[in-house]
């Protein structure tokens, strides 16, 4: 994601798809930052559409894993995979 805010100087879409879709090549100057047919298609490993969470400090990636079902209250046994990753700390404006 920091590729994508110093090549645009902006964040990638914070929806799901559009969020994968920019980051797959559709974009203004059709950059490829991730690559792979699922990653393309917003997929999780089980064929499940990733959730996006964006804050100011990082972004958060779900995948609801193998029970391909989105774990929210679950207190035992939450398979869901969570990618916390925190933007980068300077902008360029």
């Amino acid at each position: 994601m920091d590729n994508y805010r110093d090549e645009f100087g902006e964040d990638p879409p914070s929806e799901a798809k559009a969020f994968f879709d920019a980051l797959t090549g559709d974009n203004r100057r059709s950059i490829i930052f991730l690559s792979g047919k699922q990653v393309a298609d917003g997929l999780d490993p089980w064929h499940t559409p990733y959730e996006v969470f964006c804050s100011p400090s990082h972004w958060l990636i779900r995948s609801a894993g193998v029970d391909r079902a989105f774990d929210d209250l679950a207190l035992d046994g939450a398979d869901d995979v969570l990618h916390k990753i925190p933007k980068s700390r300077t902008r360029r404006d």
